[in-house]
């Protein structure tokens, strides 16, 4: 390593250590208290409790505002010492809390009752006619949101713009950037490919309804080679329609991934000797999304979904800092009064949408 790259590094880690935070409005850099190390740990496997079917990519709150997911076979390791209470979340499932000490290794989740609602498909034999909606251009030395933290999400309004006709989502394309501090302390060569997860629910006044989500989310891999060219295409299995009050479309980053797309199940911290001293820090991912201000675009809304404290969507924001570290809930409320005086930032999607002729 080079000598300015260790002076970078050294100052970057003095930052951490320091009575610093950095946030993105959902991202809250804290010095954890507990670890949990993969060293000696025990695999659990997450079922459902009536088809003993295994369950793909469950949310695993730890507190203290972490987490991580299951992978696609709904596998995950645990500290054999580990005897925190854990929430576990599926859009399909009804939640569960386990006591890690209490259990063995199965977990198993009920499903939510499902309510069948009739869908009217359009004709598909009709013409679909394609527009592309591109985002005004970035400025050179634009902010970004550093969102880094697994569970991270992103809420982006989408709205149609045309009154007389009905218009589908068919692909989205979301810009990416590398967060080279990250790479270097990490000492990471190359840049990680990930896992995201998009769900889209309808618009209530301004924010994602959760209680209704007008389709089943849908998991991407993006390539590392895609986020080192800036952006990333994905086109959804199941078009959206765009209602007349608009949609949200809400993107959760699910963590990285190998070469054959499977989620690495990683501890969502990890402990590093630094002066003598053990240091808790959180692993994140080193990517950052790009954010733009205009008149004409809805803002984008952030937040962690692991995030106990505070569940709301706030406007994105680039990183902040408090000159002073307090208790987690107090340090919440700080942030989110400081990232009231930001602008409106909006994530420069790209849409392709149709209708039919």
């Amino acid at each position: 390593m080079s000598s300015r790259n260790a002076m970078l590094v050294n100052t970057a880690l003095r930052d951490f250590i320091s009575q610093r935070v950095f946030q993105t409005t959902v991202r809250l850099t804290l010095f954890l208290t507990v670890s949990m190390m993969f060293s000696q740990s025990r695999e659990i496997q997450i079922k459902n409790s009536l088809t003993n079917e295994k369950i793909s990519f469950v949310s695993i709150s730890m507190g203290s505002g972490t987490g991580f997911y299951s992978d696609s076979n709904g596998k995950f390791r645990i500290s054999e010492s580990e005897n925190r209470i854990a929430t576990l979340q599926h859009e399909d499932y009804i939640p569960t809390t386990v006591k890690f000490d209490t259990i063995k290794n199965t977990i198993t989740l009920d499903p939510k009752p499902i309510e069948l609602q009739e869908v009217k498909m359009p004709i598909q034999s009709r013409k679909r006619k394609y527009i592309k909606v591109k985002p005004i251009k970035i400025s050179k030395n634009h902010p970004h949101a550093a969102f880094g933290t697994f569970g991270f999400e992103v809420a982006v309004l989408i709205r149609s713009n045309q009154n007389d006709k009905i218009r589908y989502i068919s692909k989205v394309s979301i810009p990416f950037e590398l967060d080279d501090l990250w790479m270097k302390i990490n000492k990471l060569r190359d840049p990680p490919s990930i896992l995201i997860k998009i769900t889209f629910f309808q618009n209530n006044l301004n924010y994602p309804d959760e209680e209704k989500p007008i389709s089943e989310s849908e998991y991407f891999h993006v390539d590392a080679r895609d986020i080192v060219k800036g952006r990333s295409t994905v086109k959804l299995i199941n078009p959206i329609k765009i209602p007349n009050d608009g949609v949200y479309m809400v993107v959760t980053f699910l963590g990285k991934t190998n070469n054959e797309g499977d989620l690495i199940i990683e501890s969502p911290s990890r402990i590093e000797e630094y002066n003598q001293r053990r240091i808790v820090f959180q692993n994140y991912i080193p990517i950052q999304l790009p954010l733009a201000v205009g008149l004409n675009f809805e803002k984008s809304l952030a937040r962690n979904f692991f995030n106990t404290v505070d569940k709301k969507f706030y406007k994105v924001t680039p990183p902040l800092s408090l000159d002073k570290l307090t208790d987690v809930e107090k340090t919440q409320t700080d942030l989110r009064l400081l990232s009231q005086q930001c602008p409106d930032y909006y994530v420069p999607i790209e849409l392709t949408l149709f209708s039919y002729e």
